[in-house]
């Protein structure tokens, strides 16, 4: 999750960066959790695409870790490049199952 919390009506729509097998073909922008995966309550090693945000229905996802606070400073930086944010940090996402 790269959103604060929920937002919308009721807060039960989080904004989420897509995490993808690292096996898949490399995305311009994509930043690897690395060897770390299982640490942060990933089943396989794993890219997270910070240009591919989608808005979920939080009710639609399952809670599967955190990512390090160095990994989601990569995540926002790629953010900040597409949509002009340099101000503050974006919170540390959560890892979500749909």
């Amino acid at each position: 999750m790269v959103s604060k919390g929920g937002i919308g009506e009721d807060e039960k729509l989080p904004w989420v960066a897509t995490t993808t097998s690292a096996d898949n073909r490399p995305w311009t922008g994509d930043v690897e959790v690395g060897a770390a995966y299982q640490d942060v309550g990933l089943p396989a090693p794993s890219v997270i695409r910070p240009v591919k945000i989608a808005t979920i229905e939080a009710s639609s996802a399952e809670k599967l870790g955190h990512v390090t606070a160095p990994i989601m400073s990569k995540v926002t930086d790629e953010i900040r490049k597409h949509m002009g944010l340099w101000a503050s940090r974006l919170p540390s996402p959560q890892f979500l199952r749909l």
